[in-house]
């Protein structure tokens, strides 16, 4: 099922009945397009961390979007559990919480504050949603913390937004069963503002590895916690996607993950290879992160494709 709320509004809103829930999203967005292409987001991540998730869990989404990971959270955690989705941009974040009520996921929490490695406020770059684009790779690792609380845009300047340390959201927390963070290159900032509640409650924590420059940093940051870690490469293309829709735009392009599993627990997933060094990505996954241009190509192709459904200039 699809509802076109505004078919000649150029945020393209839309409604989606997809395999994990019903959304709320644009198709100006890569995510919305996926959900609207292919009835899904991500599936093979969920598929992954669907049997590690237990009613009554608490589950720290950070990078919650739209809440196309946070919605299924909540739905198997249940009454009981607790998903805290953190999303920094305003817009996203209005999305997530129509998203959590249209679900009815009570169990969802959505929190429209930055995580990093410590306290203040955080300049969110100037992102234009009546536009096509990739709303969730923008990025906040070279905005600069500052100390005061975060406070709205009212003079016309940057919109600021609050840090959290999860340290500090966690605090009193006696139970955190998994971190999930994507977040677009903060997310060693994002662990080194978790080291305490990583060490006292041991959660496992599925992280996104897609980028050369720091991704060995990440690799030895969570082996210093005391943990495993494995790879979990997955294709944008699932051919057995909900939609049953065969066409894929994307070749083997894709994400690259890291489930991590401390030390001390026996659990061992099945299928998956343990993560040493970043080199092996290119190895284990070839083509997946892309040679250079390739997204861009992509990108354009996107353009094309959103001007030709709904008659206008990409």
């Amino acid at each position: 099922m699809k509802i076109d709320l505004a078919p000649h509004d150029r945020r393209g809103l839309m409604v989606l009945e997809g395999r994990r829930g019903t959304f709320l999203c644009t198709r100006n967005d890569l995510i919305g397009r996926f959900l609207e292409m292919y009835g899904e987001w991500a599936e093979a991540e969920l598929a992954l961390l669907e049997p590690l998730i237990r009613p009554g869990d608490v589950i720290a989404d950070v990078g919650g979007n739209i809440g196309a990971h946070a919605v299924p959270f909540a739905k198997w955690v249940g009454p009981k559990g607790r998903v805290l989705a953190f999303e920094p941009q305003r817009y996203l974040f209005g999305l997530l919480c129509a998203n959590a009520v249209i679900n009815d996921a009570t169990a969802l929490h959505p929190q429209n504050v930055a995580v990093g490695s410590e306290p203040g406020r955080i300049a969110i770059p100037a992102v234009d949603y009546r536009a096509v684009g990739n709303y969730s790779a923008v990025s906040l690792a070279d905005s600069k913390i500052e100390a005061n609380a975060g406070a709205p845009a009212g003079d016309g300047g940057p919109e600021w937004v609050s840090c959290q340390r999860l340290d500090d959201v966690f605090a009193d927390a006696t139970r955190l069963r998994l971190i999930k963070i994507d977040v677009e290159g903060m997310e060693g900032a994002v662990l080194a503002g978790a080291q305490s509640v990583i060490r006292r409650l041991r959660p496992l924590i599925y992280l996104e590895v897609n980028r050369p420059e720091t991704g060995d940093s990440l690799l030895d940051r969570i082996r210093a916690l005391g943990y495993r870690s494995y790879w979990h490469g997955i294709a944008g293309f699932n051919p057995g996607n909900f939609a049953r829709n065969a066409e894929n735009p994307f070749g083997a392009l894709g994400d690259v993950n890291v489930l991590c599993v401390p030390s001390e627990d026996a659990f061992v997933p099945a299928n998956l290879v343990p993560a040493q060094r970043f080199d092996d990505v290119r190895k284990l996954f070839p083509g997946i992160l892309g040679e250079a241009g390739a997204m861009a190509r992509w990108r354009r192709r996107f353009r094309t494709v959103l001007g030709k459904d709904r008659g206008v200039g990409g």
